[in-house]
């Protein structure tokens, strides 16, 4: 009789302890994330930084409208690489939850229309026959700003879709809301 009692006196107080421990335990995990992903901000910017020339020069220099048919030429595409490399980290953040859709196009998304925009990249990197699964963590975070904005960026015509990199839920909501290829997009040449 008296473990009767003990146990319902531990299940009146453990229960509301164990309610409590959980709620304490999900400020924690909310914590977590906020400052994982401020890091992980921080570190973009910090890297992106290093990469300001090859910015500027697709924002609007010399790599910029109809120029990007010719650069970046051969020797400068190995500034181009390390500057893809740092999209490709931000949708490894992505895909381990600690940015947002909203927050990947808002703080970094004209960086990747700047990046589609130019023909030579896309034709040599992102939409390349043989080189296209090489940098497909850049082609996801493409679509997965694509989804958010609903619209496809400027010369991403392929259909290639790393659907690997997604859960099922995921590629299924992304292939929803971009749009396919338009009839009229510009088709890419290829060059080696």
């Amino acid at each position: 009789m008296w473990l009767e009692k003990l146990s319902w006196v531990a299940a009146v107080v453990g229960f509301p302890l164990l309610g409590w421990q959980l709620f304490v335990a999900r400020l924690q995990r909310r914590d977590a994330i906020r400052l994982s992903t401020s890091q992980v901000l921080l570190a973009a910017d910090a890297v992106l930084a290093t990469h300001a020339e090859v910015a500027a020069k697709l924002r609007g220099g010399e790599w910029a409208g109809e120029a990007g048919d010719r650069h970046p030429t051969d020797s400068e595409l190995p500034l181009v690489e390390p500057y893809l490399g740092v999209f490709e980290r931000i949708y490894i953040a992505y895909q381990a939850g600690q940015v947002d859709a909203d927050t990947v196009d808002h703080l970094y998304g004209y960086r990747l229309a700047n990046i589609w925009a130019n023909r030579r990249i896309v034709d040599t990197k992102l939409q390349h026959a043989a080189r296209k699964e090489l940098w497909n963590r850049v082609v996801a975070l493409t679509y997965v700003v694509e989804a958010h904005r609903g619209e496809r960026m400027r010369l991403h015509t392929d259909t290639y879709f790393p659907e690997h990199l997604f859960d099922r839920r995921s590629a299924c909501r992304i292939r929803q809301r971009v749009p396919s290829p338009r009839a009229d997009s510009p088709a890419p040449t290829t060059r080696i």
